[in-house]
């Protein structure tokens, strides 16, 4: 019987050491499924701030909203008379209309990135790359007392947006 309890005792170390290596081996696929998961986060980000039709947004939101982040809030999206101050008569091409989706576009893809950095892996935030918060702040000067108005309305409207901004500030990201 000692015989098969010997057995018994060393086929129970060998299950123990197979399970506890399948166990950190598993342990590992998963922190390494993260981090994939993490960069494959901050590619499409970047993606979204970077497609042409965000930084044609972004041009034309340089273009026709002065930066005043101490103004009140805006009633509406400015109109024809800075239209004629603009270049090569792209003020009427634009139009306000054109302007409208334009800052749509924008707060758009700023509240989802705002979402997945401050909503997602604690990580995402830290490891942010100084584009967004650059970005973040140069259409939060332009745009942020529009949402602030819009917001009266339809308060989720640019709310991600604006944490990501406060975020920046808090981490003295934004210069």
């Amino acid at each position: 019987m000692t015989g098969l309890t010997i057995a018994a005792g060393i086929s129970t170390i060998i299950l123990a050491i197979v399970a506890t290596t399948g166990g950190i081996l598993a342990y590992k696929n998963i922190n390494v499924l993260r981090e994939h998961h993490r960069r494959n986060t901050f590619l499409s980000l970047m993606n979204d701030l970077s497609s042409e039709s965000a930084r044609k947004s972004r041009k034309i939101i340089h273009m026709c909203m002065e930066p005043d982040a101490n103004s009140q809030y805006p009633t509406e999206i400015p109109t024809n008379r800075i239209w004629s101050l603009m270049p090569w008569g792209i003020g009427e091409q634009i139009g306000t209309v054109g302007v409208t989706n334009a800052i749509e576009e924008t707060v758009s893809c700023l509240d989802r990135v705002g979402f997945f950095l401050l909503r997602g892996d604690t990580k995402l935030k830290d490891e942010a790359p100084v584009q967004i918060w650059t970005i973040t702040s140069e259409m939060w000067e332009r745009l942020g007392a529009y949402v602030k108005y819009q917001q009266q309305a339809h308060y989720t409207w640019g709310k991600y947006f604006e944490e990501l901004f406060n975020e920046g500030l808090k981490r003295d990201a934004i210069p």
